[in-house]
């Protein structure tokens, strides 16, 4: 029976790409979602086994709203069982799809808010074109196709084939190696984790504690532990507080994960284990 898979659709998403690489096309049945959220719920509901989320991009930096997601489904409810298991990243090449043959045509263009960000430079050329959120690129490509002359997609050239929208301008992107990382979630499954895997963590310290968070960072200075990344997201609860996310690497044979967690977690008012993962090869430029 083959394992299900929600991403946020429709067909032809950056979200879809990830989901492909992921799994393939294969045993996995790809279910589209019209939300990044609707994907969180099914997962809890356990009607798919693994959900598909984008997380950051590499030039318009974290997704806001699958940040606050995870707050919400994982962070405040750290016994909901969902946990980050893989890793995936997308090259993003923005399109302009169309149906008109000249941008001077074009009235109206569409495209998911985190997309703009990435294709500043070109918008700035075209400041006539009014333009519409959605809620993924590839509904921005099936908008366009439906309302066709004057109405435009900011999209992928797989969104072009699946909703039979021309190109009218390829790479429109700001950062030509412009990249989407993605989140595979699941409740259940297992992963063998390498040597050397990732961990992902959320935490909380004493607002008015003056130097909180160096003391909780400087838990992973003495153990000489490599970290990634750090962010944060407003804590919702308490106006001017925060959810801090950090990554870290793990090294099996020298690092005892347990101890650096418990550790860590003594300088926190809280701390969650999002998830222990490998290293996508894709972060290192792979295909």
């Amino acid at each position: 029976m083959p394992f299900k898979v929600a991403y946020l659709g429709p067909e032809g998403t950056y979200t879809h790409q990830a989901a492909i690489q992921q799994f393939g096309n294969g045993d996995a049945e790809l279910v589209p979602q019209p939300t990044i959220k609707s994907c969180f719920s099914l997962l809890e509901d356990e009607e798919v086994d693994f959900s598909v989320v984008p997380f950051e991009n590499s030039t318009n930096g974290q997704v806001a709203l699958a940040y606050d997601l995870i707050c919400e489904w994982m962070v405040r409810n750290p016994n909901s069982g969902l946990r980050v298991v893989y890793e995936q990243f997308v090259a993003i090449h923005h399109c302009v799809l169309t149906h008109s043959t000249d941008m001077s045509k074009v009235k109206k263009i569409y495209t998911h808010p985190q997309a703009w960000g990435q294709v500043t430079n070109w918008l700035f050329n075209h400041p006539h074109i009014e333009k519409i959120d959605t809620s993924s690129t590839s509904k921005a490509a099936e908008i366009a196709a439906e309302m066709g002359d004057g109405h435009a997609a900011i999209s992928s050239e797989y969104a072009s084939k699946v909703h039979n929208v021309p190109i009218l301008h390829r790479n429109v992107e700001n950062v030509k190696d412009n990249t989407t990382r993605f989140l595979v979630l699941s409740k259940h499954h297992q992963v063998e984790l390498p040597q050397k895997y990732i961990t992902l963590l959320a935490f909380t310290v004493e607002h008015e504690d003056p130097g909180a968070l160096v003391k909780a960072l400087q838990v992973l200075t003495d153990k000489k532990i490599n970290l990634t990344s750090i962010t944060s997201r407003p804590s919702i609860e308490t106006p001017w507080h925060y959810i801090f996310f950090i990554e870290f690497w793990i090294d099996q044979e020298k690092d005892k994960f347990e101890q650096v967690v418990e550790d860590f977690s003594k300088q926190c008012l809280s701390s969650v284990i999002l998830g222990r993962f490998a290293r996508s090869e894709r972060y290192y430029g792979g295909n």
